[in-house]
């Protein structure tokens, strides 16, 4: 089967995209996500996991939004913090862009909340309408974009998607594999 036939929308298989496109995902650090998204945030997960995310030493302005991060760690892991994502992505945690706003929501939450980034979102434009988008490049359209159309097409799109025997976060870590390297690969095309 090509690739092109697994992305057409008509014929779009959650299952068959997954398994082909996370098959081909690499990533040199994977270990420092898979060893720190599970159980409570402490520090040294979130620094961790922040490296992970960036794919290489964080510069120190990006190190700054981190930190905030990282002093919010008493609030998000007390035990009468539940907002919803909007109110977490735009009132609880408005410091530092969109991306990394958004992945630590996802770290708080592996199970409920995609990661999401300039890959997926092309990814995504590209299984929804045949086009290459490239991602907005304005914070709060970020944002809107992931409440208001990414979370929705990852619960639409991948409903059926289950493998077996793992948990809603290996589940949505898949996913994200899948959709990232298939969106790296299209990034290669000309937008006509």
């Amino acid at each position: 089967m090509s690739y092109y036939a697994v992305v057409q929308k008509e014929q779009f298989n959650p299952e068959e995209f997954v398994r082909q496109w996370s098959s081909l995902y690499q990533y040199d650090q994977e270990g420092l996500y898979e060893a720190n998204i599970t159980g409570p945030l402490t520090p040294e997960k979130v620094e961790l996991l922040f490296k992970w995310k960036n794919g290489m030493p964080i510069a120190e302005k990006k190190m700054q939004s981190v930190r905030q991060f990282i002093k919010g760690l008493c609030v998000l892991n007390g035990p009468d913090f539940n907002p919803a994502a909007d109110e977490f992505l735009n009132e609880r945690f408005r410091e530092g862009g969109a991306i990394w706003r958004i992945f630590f929501l996802h770290c708080w939450k592996p199970d409920t909340y995609p990661i999401f980034d300039q890959h997926v979102y092309r990814a995504m434009c590209f299984i929804e309408q045949d086009e290459i988008r490239e991602i907005p490049t304005h914070e709060n359209e970020k944002i809107k974009i992931y409440l208001n159309r990414y979370c929705d097409f990852i619960q639409t799109q991948f409903a059926n998607y289950q493998p077996a025997n793992t948990s809603s976060s290996v589940r949505l870590k898949k996913i994200d594999e899948s959709l990232v390297t298939f969106g790296r690969f299209i990034k290669s095309f000309k937008v006509t």
